[in-house]
């Protein structure tokens, strides 16, 4: 059997109170079919399953409100992994995730990795780790809204609780047309990831575009709108030095001054003068202290942006060898890559061929550990860094203002006089206009570095403009070819889904002459042959012979992201006659019969096929109004012998 990395299997599903198992059963590939009675808690069962795999479930059954948690054994992709929440209602649990069975989970429990319901800034979400496992993309919709396990498994799961004239489960809150069409262009991939990976780039693009004309918008408010960036750059810098030249005159000057004095005066004591200059010489040694440190600091953040870039290719690297890992499978070598002596083939099964390291059950290789080890150091390190840049701003912003009150110390020194003489006169007015010049070179300085500045963001924001233009054309190329990719994939469906019906038991006329099958995810809603309404059970037979169409069509084309798996609870409901229900069950294993692909269905039902009864298909036993799926106490061992029963049977 060949398995598309879009797949997920259930493997073994537990429902626990206080330790004990109220309910423990396996599932296999391919159908597995939950049977009994009415009221005997399979759509329970069902909901369990649901809620397991990312679902939300707020209104559960007395018994199901009960249990103190749900753990699953699945396998997504090509490993198995353990998932297990808390049930609670009305709210969205953590998921508990481990790389490996429930045997070997349960005794590593400091192993379970934590995922909330919503991403933080330190954790991802189940979801997205989910989303991950299974190899799909992460899909907003044109709100920006993120997709999620929930949203998902609304299309994948066909309860009992929603009407059966929708497609999607009945969702009471956050149920949009956005919301379902980027369902189902997900699963059915509509939206390929090339499309979706251009529709992420414009949105980056176009908010790196936004923030530099806002930076623009800033520069231009200090230098003028009318300003040309190579312009304005020289003559500012010819400003600059012509202050700085004039700066050197009057220095010159002042010592000239000084030497030719008659009768050089000294500050007369004043304390306050004395105070200035202090002043002054402590805040020349502040500011070379602060630029120091804004050096260092500056180093500081090169190292912390290449060490950041460092994480993010080694996390780039490890999915890239999870992938050639996945797609190579298990390399043995017979001698040693070094030397060429020959290697030992002692060791368990589940040990290295190579170093012989034990690698848990599965060739496990912790490689969900090691990712999220690698995810946490990016994005302490990324918060680190976002701190020392605060830091090295807030200190720039501080030696400018060190800078400011030094020019205004300096001029305020130079207005004390101890005397009116001419020369201390001259010396005075030399002073003032150097304060006035240092000034000026302060702020021809600022705008000149503004001017370099705007120079960049301006060629920043005409090559983004650029890059938005050219990718909004391919993606404009792109979205002709998803339509074209639409309009095959929904009419190999709607010829899937018209071949179920007309399998159906000549019980509605419009089944048999079905020709088009339309659905509009937009509007959820199908449509056979331009008429929508029909009687309640053949409006069930209806919704899943479509949803069953779309599970059938994604074993036929590698290029769905539907993960090969369906759970419908309600085959039979609305009045279903048993004939029906069990013609529709046949129709199923029949089709899947013919089937290579690795695959699994999980329906329940209270009027199995006789053709199915006590099959290998069935999991756990024939439920009873006395033997439901749920069991409190007391009926262990009536559980055992059951299953003792249906194993002789199917053997």
């Amino acid at each position: 059997m060949m398995r598309f990395e879009q797949s997920l299997q259930l493997r073994r599903l537990l429902v626990l109170k206080s330790g004990e198992a109220l309910y423990d059963e396996r599932f296999h590939e391919g159908v597995n079919i939950i049977r009994g009675e009415n009221s005997t808690g399979k759509s329970t069962i069902a909901d369990f399953i649901f809620f397991a795999l990312g679902g939300e479930v707020t209104e559960w059954t007395p018994e199901a409100r009960s249990a103190d948690s749900v753990h699953a054994e699945v396998i997504l992709g090509e490993k198995t992994f353990t998932l297990s929440r808390e049930v609670e209602s009305d709210t969205s649990p953590p998921i508990f995730i481990y790389e490996g069975s429930y045997e070997v989970a349960v005794s590593h429990r400091d192993l379970w990795l934590k995922y909330p319901a919503r991403r933080t800034s330190n954790t991802d979400s189940f979801s997205q780790i989910l989303f991950r496992l299974l190899h799909l993309p992460e899909q907003k919709t044109e709100a920006q809204q993120n997709i999620t396990m929930h949203q998902l498994m609304r299309l994948i799961y066909s309860d009992q609780a929603t009407p059966v004239q929708n497609i999607f489960r009945i969702e009471k809150k956050y149920d949009t047309k956005d919301i379902r069409l980027a369902i189902a262009e997900l699963l059915l991939g509509f939206d390929d990831l090339e499309l979706h990976d251009l529709r992420l780039r414009i949105r980056d693009c176009s908010r790196s575009y936004d923030e530099v004309s806002g930076e623009l918008k800033t520069i231009f408010n200090v230098l003028g709108r009318t300003i040309d960036s190579d312009i304005g750059l020289l003559n500012f810098q010819q400003e600059l030095e012509q202050l700085k030249g004039e700066r050197e005159s009057l220095l010159k000057k002042v010592e000239m001054l000084n030497v030719n004095r008659a009768a050089p005066e000294k500050l007369n004591g004043d304390k306050v003068a004395l105070q200035v200059a202090a002043k002054l010489r402590d805040t020349n040694q502040e500011i070379n202290h602060q630029t120091q440190v804004e050096q260092d600091l500056q180093i500081d953040i090169e190292d912390s942006e290449k060490f950041i870039h460092s994480i993010a290719e080694r996390i780039e690297a490890l999915d890239d060898s999870k992938n050639m890992s996945e797609f190579l499978g298990q390399i043995k070598f017979l001698l040693c890559p070094a030397c060429l002596t020959p290697i030992s083939q002692n060791g368990a099964m589940s040990d290295c061929h190579l170093c012989k390291a034990s690698l848990g059950e599965g060739g496990n290789t912790g490689y969900l550990k090691i990712r999220e080890e690698l995810v946490f150091q990016l994005r302490e390190s990324s918060k680190l860094l976002e701190d020392k840049k605060e830091m090295h701003a807030s200190i720039r912003k501080k030696i400018t203002k060190l800078i400011s009150e030094r020019s205004s110390l300096r001029l305020s020194l130079a207005g004390f006089e101890t005397r009116l003489a001419p020369v201390d006169a001259e010396i005075s007015s030399v002073m003032h206009r150097i304060g006035y010049v240092d000034k000026s070179i302060e702020d021809m300085d600022r705008k000149a570095e503004l001017a370099k500045l705007l120079t960049l963001k301006e060629s920043a924001k005409s090559d983004l403009a650029r890059q938005i233009e050219e990718l909004k054309n391919l993606l404009s190329k792109l979205g002709t070819k998803r339509e074209e990719r639409r309009t095959i994939v929904e009419l190999q469906i709607a010829k899937l889904s018209a071949q179920a019906l007309r399998k159906d038991l000549h019980l509605e006329e419009a089944f048999d002459k079905a020709e088009l099958v339309e659905f509009d995810f937009g509007r959820d809603r199908i449509v056979v042959d331009g008429r929508s309404r029909f009687s309640a059970s053949s409006q069930t037979y209806l919704k899943n012979a479509l949803l069953f169409s779309m599970f059938e069509f994604s074993l036929k084309d590698h290029d769905l992201r539907w993960p090969r798996f369906i759970l419908m609870d309600n085959i039979e409901d609305k009045g279903m006659q048993p004939d029906r229900s069990a013609n529709f069950q046949n129709y199923i294993v029949d089709e899947l019969s013919k089937c290579d692909i690795e695959h699994q269905v999980i329906f329940t039902t209270s009027m199995i096929s006789p053709k199915l009864e006590n099959s290998k298909l069935c999991v756990g036993p024939h439920y009873t109004k006395n033997l439901k799926t749920l069991q409190f106490s007391g009926v262990k061992e009536n559980i055992d012998a059951l299953h003792v029963r249906d194993d002789r049977q199917n053997d």
